[in-house]
């Protein structure tokens, strides 16, 4: 029996080969790989752009690293316990360029470092596959097109278009389990935006939108660049898209967007959940910043009483513009007093330059 070495996404993974793999193998052509898949390789490394190769799959903990592969149909067909990493992997943008095999049913951990495709990824438990873990460090679906798929989560009338990426518990077994980690994930770009949703994540739902089999969860989901464009034809009542889409029988710890979240079309959201389970927890970066900077200038609305006043107070609710305070690591610019003063004056006032004088009380005889 034999050890490699290869990437997780946390550090590195030591691993057991099967019985006659060897270590390494450099390939540079179609007819290379196809030979060093049949040898029983551990590692696979690609050198250069090989292309005119069928999809391939990956027996059991082999890993495939460097170069590009380039096919014209369907990828790479992961089985278990298989890594991807430094590899750019491209089909067709309507087909799938990464993919499980379902006859699997434990497909223990699929890693992915620093991976590009061309072409959907979909890795979904169904069939024979009851466990799946995702680990993904650096995976961008550049191009997709998934608007023809067949399977579409239903929930409160709507159905959901899949994602570019798309991980999905598709098992009516409540004890069947599909897990993740997802750091730095983007999907699409500016000039080619994934048609469909971006990220998708979702358990086995009913069409009330409710957990009814097995679930999805994931500890942390984090973007960069999402850029979709759903393509649904406008006045279509029943069918949406999302950049990141949190759909019904998964559960989120978290989803940080630390990058932009683009959406174009009909029926889009940028981020959103579809369903009744709870657990999904939304930030972005930029938040308490946001939250502090507005916290700067207030709106305070004084109740006054409902009789007139000379003093340019007319009726209930009347707004005050407050001073501006300074609040910490923000960068507030002090201003002098002058300005202190204006800002404490009637918005009326101000137009007219006049001082603020507040309204005089008046004192009722008991």
């Amino acid at each position: 029996m034999r050890y490699g070495v290869g990437l997780r996404a946390g550090g590195l993974q030591v691993g057991v080969l099967q019985r006659g793999m060897t270590a390494s193998v450099t390939v540079r052509t179609a007819s290379e790989l196809a030979d060093a898949l049949k040898r029983g390789v551990g590692e696979i490394v690609i050198e250069g752009r090989i292309t005119g190769s069928p999809s391939v799959t990956l027996p059991e903990g082999v890993r495939l690293r460097g170069g590009e592969l380039a096919f014209l149909a369907k990828g790479v067909r992961l089985t278990k316990d298989n890594t991807l990493y430094d590899v750019t992997i491209t089909t067709t943008p309507y087909e799938v360029a990464v993919y499980n095999d379902t006859s699997v049913p434990d497909a223990g951990t699929f890693v992915f470092k620093n991976v590009t495709t061309v072409g959907q990824v979909y890795l979904v438990a169904d069939g024979d596959t009851k466990r799946i873990r995702v680990e993904a460090d650096g995976l961008h679906v550049k191009d997709a097109d998934v608007r023809g798929r067949v399977e579409q989560p239903h929930g409160f009338g709507v159905d959901v278009l899949q994602g570019g990426l798309t991980l999905w518990n598709r098992q009516k077994d409540s004890g069947s389990s599909f897990t993740a980690t997802l750091k730095d994930v983007s999907v699409g770009t500016e000039e080619t935006p994934v048609r469909g949703s971006g990220v998708f994540v979702a358990g086995y739902g009913d069409r009330e939108g409710r957990l009814a089999g097995g679930a999805f969860t994931a500890d942390l989901i984090e973007t960069g660049k999402v850029v979709t464009d759903g393509g649904i034809a406008p006045g279509t009542p029943d069918k949406i898209s999302g950049g990141v889409f949190v759909v019904s029988g998964a559960t989120v710890d978290k989803v940080l967007n630390a990058g932009e979240v683009t959406t174009h079309g009909q029926k889009r959201h940028g981020a959103g959940q579809l369903g009744l389970r709870e657990g999904v927890g939304l930030q972005r970066r930029g938040e308490v910043d946001r939250a502090l900077r507005d916290r700067v200038r207030q709106l305070r609305r004084h109740r006054h009483p409902g009789h007139a006043s000379t003093s340019g107070h007319h009726g209930r609710r009347c707004p005050r513009v407050q001073p501006v305070r300074r609040v910490a690591d923000v960068g507030v610019v002090p201003l002098n007093q002058d300005h202190r003063r204006r800002l404490r004056r009637h918005p009326g006032q101000q137009a007219n330059g006049q001082p603020h004088r507040p309204p005089r009380r008046r004192h009722h005889r008991r």
